[in-house]
């Protein structure tokens, strides 16, 4: 608490309506002779993601990363440790790397989650119309990911109503059973 500026500290002013003849209640500190400051604190909550992905297959790294999996291992407390014994070493590498890369000058770390997914990841190489071709199924979800696949639009036809990306033919359109 502070003085009031306005009224030197007596809780009344003179009065300007009555050429100062009188006084009345200042209005800064309403009469209590002192004022009170407040300073604003701003606080921002943020979350601080880092991921790494272990991908030993030519399937896209952020596919896999989207994917659903098991959880293989997982840690939340105010801070984790690095991992070290995990069977797959660079997983025990990225584990200290990230960690390592969470240390904030300007932020205080309230909790720490340390999570390993594992997505199960299946080559499948075949052979269409003559031709080798791989492809990969991954994730719980059994999702499937065929770079090497010839018609890559909807059902390979080239006209589809349903998803109006012109991949069913017009002779095609009417029996089409996607409608």
């Amino acid at each position: 608490m502070e003085r009031c500026s306005r009224c030197s500290g007596r809780g009344e002013i003179s009065c300007s309506s009555c050429g100062s003849s009188g006084r009345r209640t200042c209005t800064s500190c309403n009469g209590h002779l002192q004022l009170l400051w407040f300073q604003k604190l701003i606080i921002s909550w943020r979350n601080n993601r880092a991921e790494h992905v272990v991908e030993k297959t030519s399937l896209p790294p952020e596919m896999v990363a989207h994917a659903s999996g098991s959880i293989g291992f997982e840690d939340l407390q105010q801070q984790v440790i690095p991992l070290q014994r995990f069977p797959e070493p660079e997983i025990n590498s990225a584990s200290q790397r990230l960690l390592g890369g969470h240390k904030f000058p300007d932020r205080r770390i309230l909790m720490q989650r340390h999570k390993i997914r594992i997505i199960a990841v299946t080559k499948c190489i075949c052979k269409y119309k003559n031709k080798d071709m791989t492809y990969y199924v991954f994730g719980l979800d059994n999702d499937v990911h065929a770079p090497d696949y010839p018609q890559q639009s909807c059902f390979g036809f080239i006209n589809c109503p349903k998803c109006s990306l012109d991949c069913c033919p017009e002779e095609i359109r009417e029996e089409c059973s996607i409608l």
